[in-house]
């Protein structure tokens, strides 16, 4: 189990000190050379040019760059917990298995809606072959 608002903490305030470092260049003036060397390292040519440092700016950059970290961390450690829970999978991991299993697989003679009913009432899809799971 992943502890959700430990996690997307975590991320979010990873995501805003990248991003306070990233202001605090463009507001010492270094920001162009970063950018030009990082290209550079790549055999890129750098379109970009730099705006002016804006203290509005830099704040709204910062938020944004703990709120959207956040967000997209919460919703992993939410969807990782229900998947991972506690070595049972659900219905729908279940479901999402299953479906995968059948559309990969080549024995197309069962169809999707019989290998789900099976799988729901727990017993082995026709294609296993063995009663044993």
């Amino acid at each position: 189990m992943i502890n959700r608002s430990k996690f997307a903490l975590t991320f979010g305030i990873f995501g805003a000190l990248i991003h306070l470092v990233w202001s605090v260049l463009v507001a010492l003036g270094l920001a162009q050379p970063v950018m030009n060397f990082v290209y550079g390292m790549h055999f890129m040519a750098n379109p970009y040019m730099v705006a002016p440092f804006s203290i509005g700016t830099a704040v709204g950059l910062i938020a944004l760059g703990f709120v959207v970290p956040y967000i997209i961390s919460s919703v992993f450690a939410t969807i990782w917990n229900k998947v991972h829970n506690n070595g049972k999978s659900t219905k729908l991991v279940s479901f999402l298995c299953l479906t995968i299993r059948q559309v990969s697989s080549y024995d197309r003679r069962t169809s999707v809606e019989e290998a789900i009913t099976s799988e729901l009432r727990e017993e082995p899809p026709p294609w296993r072959g063995s009663k044993t799971r």
